[in-house]
């Protein structure tokens, strides 16, 4: 039984719920999931005339899901691409950092949008005066402080590499977020109709349960109400908890968990936020709970490889999954192990490769 709690971004709910209930079709999800891209005639026609796509005006259906959204996407892509440009910088001064590591002062980095992020890739050509070497280097952000940059590129540019050499460079963004956008939506197009665009209230009746014993003393009747109809899947899911900020969303969020942890032993619940930060906060809530009996080792906090290992609070490192201090997703059989799982949205996707 998996048991899913989110809250906010539509998109991001389907993109795992697709993901999910399609997860057991025997494909290669990662051979698919790199051929992911949108097609090159959109783009030259969208560039060129500006007008909005029909299968936007026509607004989302059942019959143009795939389409309508797959058009948002690549409008998305060209615009993100556009905005890079805005980094793209000539004559420019890299500094040795090491062996290994070249920095880049970028002025106004931190005010600019997008801003470039780990993984985002770099091209710098070499400015040679009266040289015919066009040759340009490719290589990626490992880091960002405020205005500065540091890169990795292949040995070579780093042995051949002086402080007074000048550069033209451009910046291109990291795909992959995008690629696994794309991925849910194609399997979309595996889902029954009722599964995203539900026509009627389920028919399942309510479950009958005892009266709620809340474990965080503190919740009031509002938000003990919120997880009572959680758990009795009354009126069907999903459940929307919102409100202004500062109004007890996260509380009622990690109720529910704990009500679910501790009333369905069977249960798996995967637990989904916006940022590291939120899902950190998340982590922090549950594991400084009072009043109830759980094993640390049902908890797993999923993180991206691409996050930073100093990133993350010491206290929280025994619940990650790590080799050589980068983090990584364990196998599927490790996997099945845990009771709560913790993630982003985006790094939610991890799960779907493994299986689960």
């Amino acid at each position: 039984m998996l048991e899913v709690l989110v809250v906010n971004c539509l998109l991001l709910i389907n993109m795992w719920l697709v993901l999910v209930l399609h997860g057991q079709e025997h494909i290669e999800p990662r051979a698919i999931f790199l051929n992911l891209r949108y097609p090159e005639i959109f783009v030259n026609w969208f560039r060129i005339s500006r007008l909005i796509p029909d299968v936007i005006m026509e607004g989302l259906s059942r019959k143009n899901y795939a389409e309508f959204f797959s058009t948002l996407l690549a409008v998305e892509e060209i615009h993100l691409e556009e905005e890079m440009r805005t980094h793209d910088m000539e004559l420019v001064t890299m500094k040795r950092r090491g062996n290994h590591f070249l920095s880049l002062e970028v002025p106004g980095l931190a005010e600019k949008r997008p801003s470039l992020v780990y993984g985002d890739y770099i091209f710098a050509k070499l400015v040679v005066p009266y040289s015919n070497d066009n040759k340009t280097y490719q290589g990626y952000i490992h880091k960002v402080d405020a205005d500065q940059i540091f890169l990795k590129f292949d040995d070579e540019v780093h042995y051949r590499h002086q402080n007074k050499n000048l550069y033209n460079v451009s910046f291109t963004y990291n795909r992959t977020t995008m690629r696994r956008l794309y991925h849910a939506i194609n399997a979309a197009a595996n889902l029954g109709p009722n599964i995203l665009f539900p026509s009627k209230p389920s028919l399942r009746s309510a479950i009958k349960l005892s009266p709620l014993v809340p474990i965080n003393p503190y919740i009031n009747k509002e938000q003990a109400r919120s997880v009572e109809l959680i758990l009795s899947c009354e009126g069907g899911s999903p459940y929307v908890i919102h409100g202004l900020p500062g109004t007890g969303k996260t509380i009622t969020l990690v109720e529910a968990i704990l009500q679910v942890y501790s009333r369905r032993p069977k249960a798996q619940i995967l637990v989904c936020a916006s940022s590291n930060s939120a899902a950190d906060n998340v982590l922090e809530k549950l594991i400084d709970v009072k009043g109830i009996e759980m094993k640390k080792s049902d908890i797993f906090r999923l993180n991206a490889s691409s996050r930073p290992y100093e990133d993350i609070k010491p206290e929280f490192v025994q619940f990650c999954f790590f080799e050589d201090m980068v983090f990584k997703c364990p196998p599927l059989k490790a996997l099945r192990h845990y009771r709560i799982i913790i993630s982003t949205y985006m790094s939610a996707f991890l799960l779907f490769p493994e299986g689960m």
